[in-house]
């Protein structure tokens, strides 16, 4: 994938621990988001730390090797203040990293997670297959991430929503910032070959 300043985005996504990790299942939500991401021609990687051991030292090994542009990572609210605390990790680690964090709990509580955890640069809402595909190519010009449907972002001490500026008169698009996938059969097959499979039973 090629940004607009024709740089290759490698992209990191974390599959974080779960609480409910002695009966784990392949992550195929995040799968779908690592192959919408390969099929434009992202270099990404997947850490699994549903199956694998997370520790800060082993997420320190692995973007040391990797060394990505960007780290994402999706949650639920069981496990959003690990998974925060995973991200806050990887600023420590590479301040210059952009992090995104997306699923069912940023997407309703955007506003608070921004202004609480500044080491969330992006909060995805809603479906992120489509959301980070416009945003890549602009990742490094964060003067256009306004420019891309479905995110949220902390600028100048205000949250900035990407919609337009009007009076919300139906409730229901606070949370359809991108249009729905009506078609699956337009999105890749997940991507299991990032994961170690032998390891889920």
């Amino acid at each position: 994938m090629e940004t607009e300043t024709n740089k290759a985005v490698k992209v990191s996504l974390i599959a974080p621990p779960y609480p409910l990790s002695e009966f784990p299942s392949p992550p195929l939500g995040i799968c779908y988001v690592a192959a919408a991401c390969e099929r434009a021609g992202a270099k990404v990687q997947l850490f699994d730390f549903i199956i694998s051991e997370y520790s800060p030292a082993n997420l320190k090994k692995a973007l040391d090797d990797f060394k990505p542009d960007i780290v994402g990572a999706s949650s639920v609210t069981m496990n959003f203040p690990r998974t925060a605390d995973i991200l806050k990790t990887v600023k420590q680690i590479n301040p210059h990293v952009i992090t995104i964090m997306g699923g069912p709990h940023v997407s309703f509580d955007y506003e608070n997670v921004l202004r609480s955890i500044p080491e969330i640069d992006i909060v995805v809402i809603g479906e992120s297959e489509k959301t980070l595909l416009s945003l890549i190519p602009k990742i490094f010009d964060r003067s256009k991430w306004q420019t891309v449907p479905g995110i949220a972002f902390y600028e100048n001490n205000i949250v900035v929503l990407t919609r337009k500026q009007s009076l919300i008169e139906n409730l229901d698009v606070l949370t359809r910032k991108q249009s729905l996938i009506e078609n699956l059969d337009e999105l890749p097959l997940p991507a299991r070959h990032l994961l170690n499979i032998p390891k889920f039973r």
